[in-house]
């Protein structure tokens, strides 16, 4: 697979960039852990972990 024509490609496509601004210290998890998971795949280590 070539991965500059991979990104090209997922570029194109419509996609949720909506970061919660701040949350309660106990929500942190439940609030930016969708948000991390949704970023992850244009990390350029694709090993993110999970929150």
């Amino acid at each position: 697979m070539d991965k500059t024509k991979r990104r090209i490609f997922d570029s194109t496509d419509e996609f949720d960039d909506e970061v919660p601004s701040e949350c309660a210290p106990k929500d942190f998890f439940k609030v930016f852990g969708p948000a991390f998971k949704r970023n992850a795949r244009w990390s350029v280590n694709t090993r993110v972990p999970d929150l």
